[in-house]
């Protein structure tokens, strides 16, 4: 299926060692200096917006990182030595691309309530504005929500035999029986006969399935079917916006489009 490119989106990922949130583009983690493992994945943040730096949006197009095999660095797709440790790159192992991660959502998003201090943050904030705390995850020894007694409510016995008596009441109204006489009054008999002839009868369908012979009437243009290329008569329907993890820290905008081709759909008749 064809797809149209809208655009990329940044990205971010959590250091395993500290639970902080990084922009998906940084490879050391801002909090602790752990780098990001071969194995992290990137996440779509809370708030997503189209990258509009036209360097970035060439960073972004140049193919997933590459993880160095001395350190463990992630280093740029066309990077010749690692950044960390100096390393050649030339055998270094790319990054798994190609996921999709999600929708893309671009309306504005709530703001997310700080799990340590309850100060609330713009919903693509990394760290609180007020303690500095991670958005990422809780804080340890966080009060768990007290779990519900159910309560089982049970029906009173007079209820159930009260239940039963009118259940058995109306059984013996309707399958009760009577016995009664009938006699025979009058008899007769109907004869018919179908007399077949020719009418004029009105059909529909495609224009260029109208029988030989046949008056064609009215017509409207009508979506005959679904393809993947362009053509004369043709409207574009695009699908949902969603996204595919580059590899790199960002992740590409897309959505995929068919082609309803329009033909006319038309009224006929003939004699039948």
């Amino acid at each position: 299926m064809p797809q149209e490119s809208i655009g990329y989106v940044k990205l971010v990922w959590t250091c395993k060692h500290c639970g902080s949130k990084n922009p998906g583009t940084t490879k050391i983690c801002s909090s602790c200096g752990n780098v990001m493992a071969e194995t992290d994945k990137f996440d779509l943040p809370a708030q997503q917006e189209l990258i509009k730096d036209q360097a970035e949006i060439a960073t972004a197009g140049r193919g997933p990182d590459v993880t160095c095999h001395y350190c463990g660095a992630r280093n740029m797709a066309d990077a010749k030595d690692c950044s960390q440790c100096g390393a050649d790159l030339s055998a270094a192992t790319a990054r798994k691309a190609g996921e999709v991660l999600g929708a893309f959502q671009s309306a504005p998003q709530p703001d997310i309530q700080c799990p340590y201090c309850g100060e609330l943050n713009p919903a693509n904030a990394l760290k609180c504005k007020k303690c500095s705390g991670s958005l990422a995850q809780k804080p340890i020894g966080a009060p768990k929500p007290a779990a519900q007694a159910a309560s089982a409510t049970r029906s009173p016995i007079g209820l159930i035999a009260i239940g039963v008596i009118v259940v058995i009441a109306i059984a013996f109204l309707f399958f009760r029986t009577m016995d009664t006489t009938a006699a025979v009054q009058s008899l007769s008999w109907d004869r018919q006969i179908k007399i077949m002839a020719q009418r004029p009868v009105t059909h529909e369908t495609w224009q260029d399935q109208i029988p030989s012979g046949a008056q064609a009437g009215l017509y409207a243009p009508k979506v005959r079917r679904m393809q993947a290329n362009p053509a004369p008569n043709s409207d574009k329907v695009s699908g949902t916006p969603y996204t595919i993890d580059q590899g790199n820290g960002t992740a590409k905008v897309v959505q995929d489009c068919r082609y309803q081709v329009k033909d006319n759909w038309c009224q006929y008749t003939q004699l039948e």
